[in-house]
């Protein structure tokens, strides 16, 4: 059976990637490819788990060493993914649009990629209840909306902010198996979980 190597999860700041990485990693069983980022921890982020930090100087060490499978700067920070995670045993990364262009077409198909697609309002209340947060919320919205706003290179989109764990399950499961079609996740997913353009709202 032809089937994906990694899920590849993308979405807009408090979207949801952060639970789906969890349940992904401590349900699931796939690995996760933490990034790499010169930003500063927030308050009870875990270096290694949430991301591994380093510093500028790191960071442009390994660009010389050209360990850099991808990399993309975001409000003055880098956030990127090694050669040694992408094509090692790692199967689960967050990426950016911008990142994500990074593949080569054979990388790309060999990804399923997942959208999270939240509505600005509840990810705003999100980002409010963060500790630690320094970003500013309304800075963070826009950026994003630029980011994505003509973002369509998905697999399958979750729109719904209540989606559940079994609904995340499912999408992952039936996508993951094979390379299958947007018209095949159409035809095969409830239609009260997938709508025509593949996604679970």
């Amino acid at each position: 059976m032809n089937t994906f190597k990694r899920i590849i999860l993308v979405g807009k700041g408090a979207s949801g990637k952060d639970h789906a990485r969890e349940f992904l990693t401590n349900r699931m069983g796939f690995k996760y490819g933490v990034s790499y980022t010169t930003r500063p921890p927030r308050e009870n982020e875990v270096n290694g788990k949430d991301y591994n930090f380093i510093s500028d100087n790191d960071f442009m060490g390994m660009d010389l060493l050209d360990e850099w499978f991808e990399h993309v700067t975001f409000n003055g920070w880098v956030y990127g993914t090694t050669n040694e995670q992408f094509y090692g045993d790692c199967s689960l990364f967050i990426m950016t649009p911008t990142g994500l262009g990074h593949l080569s077409e054979a990388d790309r198909a060999d990804s399923f990629v997942l959208y999270f697609d939240i509505d600005a309002t509840r990810r705003a209340q999100r980002m409010s209840e963060r500790k630690g947060n320094a970003d500013s919320i309304h800075r963070r919205l826009m950026a994003d909306e630029r980011d994505f706003k003509y973002f369509s290179d998905y697999n399958a989109k979750i729109d719904n902010p209540f989606y559940t764990d079994e609904d995340l399950c499912e999408v992952v499961r039936k996508g993951m198996a094979t390379k299958i079609t947007q018209e095949y996740i159409s035809d095969s997913l409830p239609d009260d979980h997938i709508d025509s353009h593949h996604n679970l709202n």
